[in-house]
């Protein structure tokens, strides 16, 4: 906490380092991704930041030099990602070869893959390729074709460009005459997917089996158009982004485990230290589920060292790792979405409950009141810093995303603590995937279920607003949340005008 030579308190946040640090390297990502094409200008600027960060050291100010070291590195790891993973337009026409590794959106007449181990004349690219064909493909075809490639539009600033980048996507192609080179032998991961999605489709309906590989394991090769639009207009298509919600049922099933061999939960770390690790792998490191595993160890282990566990500080520490690792990130709608739901419930779960349910009571008839209360902050929070997200990037927002979720949600819990056992069962004796037939029938409730709140009426409201508008929203909301020690008054009003503001932008934008 700074001091003034009055002895007056002047801090106004409350003071967690991991959190500042988290905070600053972001912005230092996001200085240098603006300035990303002109060199000079993000060396110029990590020198300042350098520069402030000795004055902090000379001067003794702790949050000086915590603000602009971190920054500091931001714009030095952006600078040498991008460096390093920038490509030239390839202009062109020739002969493309690649390595199909994942069914990225598969459609009645073909889909599109994402393409790695890219050539073109013979030469080997830096980055994937998306390829969009007619022709039905499977994981691990090599395959062969005259065309262009064309250099992907990799802005960060545009929601679809970072996605792509995300993905390590460089190039862009389109073909509907190709030619299978060869068959490559499969991945462990990619036996595990295909025997997993095989054994599926031997026992459930195809839409089931994509739903459930999507619940699993964030795969939405298998699942189609008509269902995501479906799971998305009904506000839960969240479901199948992987992330805390599905590291929480693995720690979940982990601590039943260790109950029912009479262990303590502290015990659960060195399982989970595997587990997780693995998990992230089979989702091809989702930043939901790095976040999701750091935080869930970082809690494990403040229980085996006693310390104390503070959600925000590892909520922190998993962005640090991401974007020290990979600071694209920052732009991927996922990363984004992922923090933003975890962020607002940290920060706005309580109050929202205490607002759903004033009183304190212990008597068990008022049990299911608190429990209905839970679920709804828990909904209600997740998703306050989630609409200026959803309505900057999709121009819409599911209305009935409350009752939606209520239901949803405890669905999805139960299809995937069947699903991950049974997995694992079908995967040692194949037979046992019989299993999978009324897990099935639970997954065709929850689909035919989103449709019917998708077709309720004014189920989705349409406007678009700035990505400008849509931060100013999220800043007022965390400014007047309990991270700000100013007076009520100050938060407030600040809070209010950027909430303004933002409704202001969405009814005329």
């Amino acid at each position: 906490m700074e001091v003034s030579e009055a002895g007056k308190k002047t801090e106004f946040l409350n003071y967690r380092p991991p959190f500042f640090a988290a905070i600053s390297l972001a912005c230092g990502i996001a200085v240098s991704a603006l300035l990303r094409n002109i060199w000079w200008s993000e060396i110029v600027a990590a020198v300042i930041f350098i520069a402030l960060f000795i004055i902090g050291i000379y001067k003794k100010n702790k949050l000086m030099r915590l603000l602009c070291g971190w920054t500091a590195a931001g714009i030095i790891v952006f600078y040498l990602y991008y460096a390093y993973t920038v490509t030239m337009p390839i202009a062109e026409y020739g002969y493309v070869t690649g390595r199909v590794t994942e069914l990225m959106t598969v459609y009645d007449n073909g889909g599109r893959y994402l393409l790695t181990e890219v050539t073109f004349n013979g030469e080997e690219l830096k980055g994937y390729a998306e390829l969009t064909t007619v022709q039905k493909l499977s994981v691990a075809d090599v395959i062969g074709f005259q065309g262009r490639l064309f250099l992907a539009d990799i802005n960060p600033f545009d929601s679809y460009g970072a996605s792509l980048m995300g993905d390590g996507i460089r190039y862009i192609a389109e073909t509907d005459y190709l030619s299978l080179v060869a068959q490559d032998t499969p991945t462990v991961v990619e036996r595990i997917k295909e025997a997993l999605y095989n054994t599926l489709t031997a026992n459930t309906d195809t839409e089931s089996a994509g739903m459930i590989m999507g619940l699993m394991l964030g795969e939405r090769g298998g699942i189609s158009r008509e269902v995501s639009q479906t799971l998305s207009a009904a506000g839960i298509s969240h479901v199948l982004s992987v992330s805390g919600l599905h590291v929480s049922f693995m720690a979940a099933m982990v601590y039943g485990f260790m109950r029912l061999i009479r262990r303590p939960p502290k015990k659960a770390l060195i399982p989970l230290a595997i587990i997780l690790p693995f998990y992230c792998l089979l989702t091809g490191f989702e930043p939901g589920v790095i976040r999701a595993s750091v935080t869930t160890l970082v809690f494990l282990i403040s229980l085996s060292t006693k310390g104390r566990y503070d959600a925000l500080n590892a909520l922190s520490a998993s962005a640090i790792v991401i974007l020290a690792v990979m600071p694209w990130s920052l732009f991927d709608l996922s990363f984004q979405m992922s923090y933003a739901a975890v962020l607002g419930i940290i920060l706005f779960y309580r109050p929202i409950y205490r607002a759903i349910v004033p009183w304190k009571s212990n008597k068990k008839s008022f049990a299911w009141v608190r429990k209905a209360g839970q679920a709804v902050a828990l909904s209600i929070s997740a998703n306050v810093l989630l609409t200026g997200i959803l309505l900057s990037v999709f121009g819409s927002f599911a209305v009935y995303f409350i009752p939606a979720n209520f239901i949803a949600v405890p669905i999805a819990s139960i299809i995937y603590m069947l699903s991950v056992p049974v997995s694992l069962l079908s995967l040692i004796i194949p037979e046992l995937g019989i299993l999978f037939t009324p897990i099935g029938y639970l997954t065709r409730i929850f689909i035919d279920f989103s449709a019917l709140f998708a077709g309720l009426p004014g189920g989705t409201v349409h406007a678009a607003v700035p990505m400008a508008a849509a931060a100013l929203f999220c800043f007022g909301l965390v400014f007047g949340s309990d991270i700000n020690l100013l007076n009520k008054k100050v938060k407030f009003t600040v809070a209010g005008i950027s909430t303004a503001f933002f409704v202001i932008m969405l009814f005329t934008g």
